[in-house]
């Protein structure tokens, strides 16, 4: 699932430390007017704009779900999505017209979509039943696989992961990583501790595999410390440990093409400080976030061996993190701070060594965007990250070069930053070059509330 959703582990974790319900900023009180020079981006029209669903979003008959997922077929002529609720939808990629609809049991709520890349079968993974629905492309019911519940009932859960042999890997919320055939058959399941002191059993956050498939590698996400462990991909056992001695927190896991583990890592003193909502305990300065380093990308090798601790600076909590060697880069995203705006979202770059390269600070339009972690490279020298209302083109120097807006302009707009609409860019086709993004708080609907689109934008 997009890791729009560790927004939501984060506010969970931050509950535990503070005792205090976290609350998102209000950003329309504090954005300034800035500078029309402080954005080049390029000017595109709408033809980029391929479709949306529903299309229609007066006239829906089934609730929308809040976390919405969708997965592409192997041949990517289809679009699977779990956006109305106990129902698994298949779209045609090419018009955005539904294809089939698939009704889980009662009570289901799909939090998780894969698609096996050898035998195209459709994996769903159903909290409220838990259970791992496996249909045929077609649509067709072919297994179901158990899993239970650990002591948190939390939606956000690792994406679905399958190798060459066939196998299917999930964390699930009883703290379990599963390993099943492609006959539904599970071969082992281990248990990750989420946590040594209080005995709870804590829900699988992420999940990583190393390029020869050799290595599972998981933590699970709850209380300020959490260690990640190396799991043997064939027998179940957990062959390594490792946990930082002051970045303790581990948010994302993942794995570049040189079978480094990267991993975003953050410190639960400054995670707390920066975001305590406790009236006895006074705000830092905001002048203090340039000198603030709240988190950290860490790499091992798949051995789980420490190669590099890199320090990500003017943030107080990193969320996400992608590694491209091949062109020297890391990114990350982390809450940070602009002027008198707080909470936001930034992505940051450095280099393998260490070196911090640049950050979207120096575009304010990209700050408003707090609930969209997910960024992806389709290009070989672009990133393209989620905002409001529309997707940024980045290239790998920082510079903005293209804005794809999905809403109309005007909608909500202050100081040029359009606060309706947060997109997320939930799947891609790169060889298409093609971005699937569901755009929410488009619409407020009298029965169901803030709802939004998936649409599809071919890039140019």
């Amino acid at each position: 699932m997009y890791k729009t959703a560790k927004l939501f582990l984060l506010a969970i974790f931050l509950f535990l430390v503070t005792g205090c319900e976290v609350q998102q900023p209000s950003i329309l009180d504090y954005i300034e007017e800035r500078d029309s020079e402080t954005l080049s981006a390029e000017k595109n029209n709408n033809s980029y704009l391929q479709w949306g669903y529903p299309n229609d979003l007066n006239n829906m008959k089934h609730r929308p779900l809040d976390l919405v997922d969708i997965a592409l077929s192997n041949d990517r002529n289809t679009v699977y999505t779990n956006y109305f609720e106990g129902r698994l939808t298949a779209i045609d990629s090419k018009s955005g017209k539904e294809l089939w609809n698939y009704d889980l049991p009662e009570g289901s709520d799909i939090v998780q979509i894969g698609v096996h890349p050898y035998n195209n079968d459709i994996y769903l993974m159903d909290l409220p039943n838990l259970q791992v629905w496996v249909l045929s492309y077609e649509g067709k019911l072919k297994n179901q696989i158990s899993f239970g519940m650990g002591n948190y009932a939390i939606k956000m859960v690792p994406s679905f992961i399958f190798t060459k042999k066939g196998r299917c890997y999930f964390g699930a919320p009883d703290g379990k990583v599963y390993c099943v055939d492609d006959n539904g058959k599970v071969l082992w399941a281990t248990t990750v501790v989420g946590s040594k002191t209080s005995g709870e059993v804590h829900p699988v956050s992420d999940l990583a595999i190393t390029k020869d498939e050799r290595t599972i590698v998981a933590a699970a996400f709850i209380e300020p410390t959490n260690p990640v462990y190396g799991i043997d991909a064939d027998s179940g056992e957990i062959r390594w440990q490792y946990s930082h001695s002051k970045y303790t927190n581990i948010n994302y896991i993942t794995v570049d093409d040189e079978n480094n583990v990267l991993l975003a890592a953050n410190d639960p003193k400054e995670m707390k400080r920066w975001n305590s909502t406790n009236p006895d305990e006074q705000e830092p300065p905001m002048e203090e976030i340039n000198s603030t380093v709240g988190g950290a990308v860490i790499l091992l090798d798949a051995n789980g061996k420490e190669k590099k601790i890199i320090e990500i600076p003017r943030q107080f909590g990193l969320v996400h993190v992608k590694g491209d060697p091949k062109r020297n880069r890391i990114y990350a995203t982390g809450h940070t701070c602009f002027d008198r705006l707080s909470a936001v979202w930034a992505l940051f770059a450095a280099d393998y060594e260490g070196n911090i390269l640049w950050d979207t600070l120096k575009y304010p339009i990209l700050l408003a965007g707090y609930t969209n972690s997910e960024f992806l490279k389709l290009q070989d020298f672009y990133i393209y990250l989620g905002s409001y209302g529309d997707i940024k083109k980045i290239d790998i120097d920082g510079n903005l070069i293209a804005e794809y807006k999905i809403l109309e302009e005007g909608k909500s707009v202050i100081s040029g930053v359009n606060l309706e609409g947060s997109a997320s860019i939930i799947a891609a086709d790169e060889n298409e070059k093609s971005l699937y993004v569901f755009c929410g708080e488009e619409k407020h609907h009298e029965e169901y509330g803030s709802i939004g689109r998936i649409y599809k934008l071919k890039l140019e």
